[in-house]
Parts: C-alpha cells; structure tokens; sequence
C-alpha cells in the first residue's frame, strides 16, 4: 500500500509541477504587464509633475515678463516723444529765425539795444544804438542803400503811449574810435546808428528816449526815405538847417562828397564844380560849440578875424562832436565844402544876404560852368523844427491832416527871386 501510495504522490507531485510550468509564462507576462503598467505610470506621473512644474513657472514668471515689456514700451514712447520733441523745436526755431530774416525793416519794428550815450550838451546828446540778429546784415545794406540815395530817418515807437517819431542818423562814422563809449566789441553781426537827440520838456518821446539806460532795447522801424533823392548831377548844394536839422545836412553833404570820391576812385570825372555849404543856426553856442565861420562878414572885418571871436567867445569849452565831424568833411574834401555857424543868444541870425552870397557866386563863368556841368542842379534845403523851416522857406501843406506836401515857396527865400534852376525843396 505504500507504495501505491508514493506512486499517487509522485503522479500528483509531477502534475502539480506540471501545471506550475506550464502556468509559468502566464505569470510572467502579468508580471510583465504589472511593471510595464507600473513604469508607463510613473511616467506619465513624472511628465504631469514636469508639465504642472513648468505651468507653475510660467505662471511666476508671466507678471515679471509684462512688467519688462511694459517699462520696454515707455521707454521707446518717451524716446519717440523726446526726439520728436527736440526736432520740432529745431524745425520751429529754423521758421523764426528766416521769419525774421524775411521781415521787412521797412514796414516791421525791430529791436535795437542801446549801446552808448554821449552828452555833448546840457539838453542833448548822441545816442547809438545797435543790432544783433539775422536781419542785421539785411539793415546794413539798407542803410548803405539809403545813404548813397540822400536824406533818410528812422522812426522809433514809444510803447507806453503807442506814440512815434522819425529820427535822422547822423552819417557814417561821425564819431573817432577815441569817443566811443561802448565797451563790448561789435562782430560782424551787428550794425551801429547814431542819432543826435535833443531833450525837450515838452516831448514825449525825446524825454522817452533820455530816460533809457544803456542796455535798454527800443523798437525802430526803417530806413525811410524823405521823399527827396539827391541827384547824382547835383553841383551845388545849399542846406539851411536849424538845430537838430543838421542831421539830414550831413547826411546830403556825405552822400555828394563821398559819391565824388567814389567816382574819382572809379576812374570817372566827378563834377568839379561841386560845392556844398552849410547854414546852421543854433539858440546857444554849446549847441555848435567850436565852430567857425568860414565867410567873414563886414562886422568879422571890422572887429578881427571870425576864429579869433569865436575863441574869443567860446572860452576853453571842449568842441562838439558834430563840430568836429564837420571839421573832418572839410580835411577829407578840401574845397568841397563851408560852414557858417548862428548862434541866437550871440545875436547872429540867417539872413537873405547869407543866401544870396551863395546863389550869386560863380568860380567860373556861365560858359566854362556848361561845359563841365551841363546837366548840373542847384538845390536848396530846409531843414529843422517846424517854425525854423516856415520862417526861412514857407510852411508846409498838410492835406487831410496826414498827406506832406511841399506847397509855394514862401518866407525868406520866396522873397529872394531866385531863377528857377534853384530848386528849394523842405524836409
């Protein structure tokens, strides 16, 4: 019985491994399908940490991203506006500037500072002024232009009253280098006027312009002709100028004399028969002190020679300025040009005899005068405050208040018959 039984045993033994080994494979591709299971798991695991990691990062990161691109984009727009800014004011300083190189001097005030006072009287003084800007040079050729033309003034406005009034320059270099006030250099850039200023009680502006320091700025427009050229074939000039009226004396005296140099210069015959004079009459001998006639009269021939009373008269007072400039026409145009000074406290005055001394004188005969000067004109001007030029010439017309007009010839010379070659002519 035993060993039947073993042989049981062993059949079971063998069956049960049997059956083991042919279940083996199974096993092991479940356990294969577990692992795999298993790994592709914790894969996926791994790829669900590492995508919500990165979503979490960004997620951080994305404010501090927007932050950046937002300073990036105010950064360039303040840039764009800071380039755009500077460029239109480059672009609008560029329009002002040849706006203002455009104007016309003429018809616009300018600005003009005041470079310097001159006393040279206890109610007048020479006052020069100065322009700096881009129309300077465009002033400077007009005014070289105005003064090869004649007689020509500026008018300045008094901008608390919107009030004005037309000044005469005084000629080109009426001043030595040694009676500049003015400290600061002028540049190229910069053009210089004067002006001899008289200080009326009564005168708005003449007060206006006393009362300006040096520095202060006015507003002036011009050059503005008078009305009146000088001819180019002018051979004789006679200027009656009372006061302040010397002005525009010189300015005819310069523009004659220097255009006979220039002509000299050039080659061309100037007019030989050029001649120039000048009555000035004054109320106070400060007004032309140191001057001296160059005609002596009947009353000089009896008591001495005219310098001699002149200096007799005068004292030690330094010369006038203007006096002196004159003084420096007659040196530089020998014999082109003479002077005869009236003072009214002195009791000396201009009379027909003054003029009639200059109308009647011929250096040369009516024959030899044609020939030189066939188409020479004679010219007589009127210039001073309104009284001065009615008592000598007439007054003048006004029509409608506003329009100048020269009207008939009347006072002094109307009562001398001059010929009709002699053309009087008031500024």
């Amino acid at each position: 019985m035993i060993p039947a039984l073993r042989q049981v045993s062993l059949r079971r033994s063998s069956a049960v491994a049997v059956a083991i080994v042919s279940r083996t494979p199974r096993v092991c591709d479940r356990c294969l399908s577990t692992a795999a299971r298993s790994i592709e798991g914790e894969r996926v695991r791994r790829v669900g940490e590492a995508q919500a990691e990165g979503k979490t990062s960004a997620s951080s990161s994305q404010p501090q991203s927007r932050t950046q691109k937002s300073s990036r984009r105010w950064l360039a727009l303040l840039a764009v506006t800071g380039l755009a800014t500077y460029g239109g004011y480059r672009l609008r300083r560029k329009q002002r500037l040849n706006a203002t190189a455009q104007v016309d001097p003429t018809t616009h005030f300018m600005t003009y500072e005041i470079v310097s006072r001159h006393p040279v009287t206890s109610t007048s003084s020479i006052l020069t002024l100065k322009t700096v800007g881009p129309h300077s040079k465009r002033l400077r050729q007009l005014y070289e232009e105005a003064t090869n033309r004649g007689c020509w003034s500026l008018f300045f406005k008094q901008p608390f009253i919107q009030i004005g009034r037309s000044y005469t320059p005084l000629p080109p270099k009426v001043l030595p280098a040694a009676d500049e006030t003015a400290s600061q250099p002028m540049n190229d850039d910069e053009f210089t006027v004067r002006f001899l200023v008289r200080d009326l009680p009564y005168g708005e502006m003449s007060r206006y312009l006393q009362s300006l320091s040096v520095g202060s700025q006015v507003e002036v427009r011009g050059p503005e002709m008078m009305d009146f050229d000088v001819p180019k074939e002018t051979s004789e000039l006679l200027f009656i100028a009372g006061g302040t009226g010397i002005a525009p004396a010189l300015q005819a005296t310069y523009t004659l004399l220097s255009r006979a140099e220039r002509e000299r210069r050039a080659g061309s015959r100037p007019n030989e028969n050029l001649r120039v004079r000048i009555l000035w009459a004054n109320r106070r001998r400060e007004d032309c002190q140191g001057g001296t006639n160059d005609h002596v009269g009947w009353k000089d021939w009896l008591l001495g020679s005219s310098k001699k009373n002149a200096a007799k008269n005068q004292g030690d007072l330094p010369e006038h300025l203007v006096v002196r400039y004159i003084n420096q026409l007659k040196e530089h145009f020998p014999g082109s040009l003479t002077v005869d000074y009236f003072v009214d406290e002195e009791g000396s005055h201009i009379s027909a005899s003054d003029i009639l001394r200059f109308t009647q004188q011929s250096p040369h005969s009516d024959k030899e005068r044609a020939a030189q000067a066939p188409s020479g004109k004679k010219l007589i001007l009127v210039a001073g405050p309104p009284g001065f030029v009615s008592h000598m010439a007439g007054p003048p017309l006004i029509e409608g208040g506003a329009t100048f007009m020269q009207g008939p010839v009347k006072g002094i010379i109307g009562q001398l018959n001059l010929p009709k070659e002699w053309l009087v002519w008031k500024l």
